[in-house]
């Protein structure tokens, strides 16, 4: 159910058709990237120019937040129930936020000390463990942090199991969409740039293969 509701609300975003609604208003103007459905009736997304939102109506009505201000860009989210999400910055500042009230306050969690560092998307086995990856940092391995508490933590991942990624080689689509957590240990994500790769691990991350793509 939880899935077929989220079709439904990425047709509304997208096509602006569900419902007979033109578009989805959210009273605010940005660019949504990141959405989250984690039960009937619950939206919440991330977008542009800082605005992090969640609805308990379906989007009738929105809490809406900046709460780092009008410049971050949230391209993903994670959101584990009606009241607990987490959000991550692409660019700068390299933040993670949290919220336990339904998105009213937003708490930093975790900020990237690497001044290059770029979020794309998180992923989670279950509600409390999870990985969120990013582009290769100047090591040319690719970034990954890694979480037990439901996001309320997050740890670097040692540099033995962040893959090597090729120059030019980064994440696909900042959109929080190219990584995926499957069944109690799979991970997997997909690289764009100069290589294209599937990358995946069956042991949460501590070790990767990859499989070769031949499209642009």
């Amino acid at each position: 159910m939880v899935k077929v509701i989220f079709f439904l609300a990425c047709c509304c975003l997208l096509f602006g058709r569900s419902s007979g609604q033109d578009s989805l208003h959210v009273g605010v103007n940005t660019n949504i990237r990141a959405l989250s459905i984690p039960q009937a009736g619950h939206w919440w997304f991330g977008g542009s120019k800082g605005w992090l939102g969640h609805s308990a109506d379906c989007g009738k009505t929105w809490v809406l937040r900046q709460p780092l201000g009008n410049l971050p860009d949230y391209r993903s989210l994670h959101a584990f129930n009606e009241t607990e999400a987490v959000a991550a910055v692409a660019g700068k500042p390299a933040v993670i936020l949290r919220t336990e009230d339904g998105g009213r306050s937003w708490e930093e969690v975790f900020s990237h000390p690497d001044s290059t560092a770029f979020f794309d998307g998180f992923g989670f086995w279950n509600e409390r463990e999870g990985v969120l990856f990013g582009d290769p940092l100047p090591d040319g391995r690719l970034l990954l942090l890694h979480t037990k508490d439901a996001g309320k933590s997050w740890q670097t991942a040692v540099d033995s199991s962040r893959p090597l990624f090729a120059p030019g080689e980064a994440a696909f689509a900042a959109s929080g969409t190219s990584l995926q957590c499957v069944g109690d240990s799979t991970v997997a994500l997909v690289s764009g740039g100069s290589v294209r790769r599937l990358w995946y691990s069956r042991n949460r991350g501590r070790s990767w293969e990859f499989a070769a793509g031949n499209k642009p």
